[in-house]
């Protein structure tokens, strides 16, 4: 709420509006809700009673509403006639041609925020006179969170006792760049590769007390570098050394899998450094002193919606600014990756969810993660599908991997609003072009063309507000949040990102 009304605080100055907050005593401070959306409704909302009050007050207040939470937009603006008071919620009849002429807009707003509120199982409610101002209520069933985040310690860690020299496989660069960092802050010396080939060469050439082994990776895959690195100890009569299994699976027959192929020990992914530093010392007979937060304590946050749990991720990645950096480095990555995600077959999508969720997870962007999952569940059983049911099942994918990369956009904003120093994109020329040529031309007009018709295309839209720098990307979104799409046309007509395309001309 406080964003939002930061957000509209340039109206509410102009016209010399009061605004106050009311809170239930009673509430909870925190919420588990799926605030992306409703900011939206928010933000449209309170635009709204903004714009059509010249005079006096807008109020907020939230409370308790039976099982539910009810969060009240108040006016003392022109009211609502009784007859369009009925049609409030229907697309392009909620004011007539002299309001709009006098105060603008499309009369879009509203419409869909009801649709989201319904989305979330909510719903929004109106009241209103003439002359004397409205009340728009949004009532949605969100549930209470009792911990706080904020006295959750960061992680602090003594150097181990026993140093080992560890190579870590794993062809996603964010899970070993992890690994480095948290094993690196214990002492132990880190060599990472992308892959089992690379893993199973690099063993013949120098020694290690112990391998970190990821599962799945292209070409030559965990399973099969094992087997490669037992054959040629054995040849060479070589000690076998310690090689724990990654993987975010935790079904029996894969940690079966890996001891038939010669594993010592598995690890579950997201890693829990708990969890691993005790597998490292049952393999490897050494000792690993530290001091940690539980991570038991962190992984049970992730049931929360968030878009990035700043209070666990800085804890594993050791500061705000390291989980910022790292975070804005993958969605710059994954947003350009998943723009043509639908596109691929379902195994290939199936490969990209798995891929995509272990990223995000040691990131702790737990929203990313959860949609993810989904994808999974859907792509699991992929072969035994009816062909008549392919073609719901692609469209239900796409859908998914649309809020997957609105989730990841919604992380870079987030990071911009925290952590402003971090991951701005630069604005030169240089830069435009670059960002212009993961975003074609043909691109940009088609999201042109959908704003300039009054639609909100979240496929088109998500690609578009990652490759903007985060200033403009919030201007652009802003405007769209508040449905005014001529606005963000013309943030849009006029960026870097557009004009690059237009440097030659």
């Amino acid at each position: 709420m406080c964003r939002c009304t930061k957000n509209l605080a340039t109206q509410r100055v102009a016209k010399n509006l009061a605004l106050m907050f009311e809170y239930e005593k009673s509430l909870a401070e925190t919420f588990n809700g799926d605030a992306h959306r409703i900011q939206q409704i928010l933000m449209n909302l309170i635009g709204n009673a903004i714009k059509f009050t010249l005079k006096g007050f807008v109020r907020l207040s939230v409370s308790k509403r039976g099982s539910h939470i009810a969060i009240s937009i108040e006016d003392s603006g022109i009211g609502i006639s009784e007859e369009r008071l009925e049609q409030i919620f229907d697309p392009f009849s909620q004011a007539d041609a002299t309001v709009t002429r006098r105060f603008g807009g499309t009369g879009l707003g509203t419409t869909i925020s009801q649709q989201l509120a319904k989305l979330m199982g909510g719903k929004i409610e109106v009241q209103s006179t003439m002359g004397k101002g409205s009340i728009f209520t949004i009532i949605l069933p969100l549930v209470e969170v009792q911990d706080d985040l904020s006295c959750l310690p960061l992680e602090v860690m003594k150097p181990a006792t026993s140093v080992l020299s560890i190579l870590v496989a794993d062809d996603v660069k964010q899970n070993s760049d992890l690994l480095e960092l948290r094993l690196g802050r214990l002492g132990h010396k880190v060599t990472s590769v992308s892959d089992g080939e690379l893993a199973y060469l690099q063993v013949k050439q120098q020694y290690f007390d112990l391998v970190l082994m990821d599962l799945h990776m292209p070409g030559v895959d965990g399973l099969s570098a094992t087997k490669l690195i037992r054959s040629w100890e054995k040849q060479h009569n070589r000690q076998p050394i310690a090689i724990i299994a990654l993987t975010a699976s935790v079904q029996e027959v894969d940690r079966l899998a890996t001891v038939t192929a010669g594993m010592n020990g598995f690890a579950s992914k997201p890693v829990e450094l708990e969890q691993l530093l005790a597998e490292i010392e049952r393999v490897t007979g050494t000792h690993t002193d530290n001091t940690t937060t539980p991570e038991s304590e962190i992984n049970r946050l992730q049931d929360q919606d968030l878009s990035i749990d700043w209070v666990s991720g800085s804890s594993r990645w050791g500061s705000r600014e390291e989980l910022a950096k790292q975070a804005v480095h993958f969605v710059d990555k994954m947003i350009n990756e998943l723009s043509d995600a639908a596109n691929k077959t379902l195994p290939e999508q199936a490969a990209l969810a798995h891929k995509t969720k272990g990223s995000a997870a040691n990131l702790c962007l737990y929203r990313s993660v959860k949609l993810c999952e989904k994808l999974e569940e859907l792509l699991d059983d992929v072969q035994n599908t009816a062909d008549a049911n392919l073609k719901q099942l692609n469209q239900h994918c796409a859908e998914i991997w649309c809020e997957v990369s609105l989730a990841l956009t919604q992380v870079k904003l987030d990071v911009g609003i925290e952590m402003p120093n971090v991951g701005i994109s630069s604005t030169s020329p240089t830069s435009a072009t670059q960002a212009s040529a993961s975003l074609p031309l043909e691109q940009l007009e088609a999201i042109l063309d959908s704003l300039s018709n009054g639609e909100i295309n979240d496929t088109l839209l998500a690609p578009l507000y990652a490759a903007l720098p985060a200033d403009e990307s919030e201007q652009v979104q802003s405007a769209i949040f508040d449905f005014e799409f001529e606005q963000a046309i013309t943030l849009i007509v006029n960026s870097n990102l557009y004009n690059a395309h237009h440097l030659d001309d």
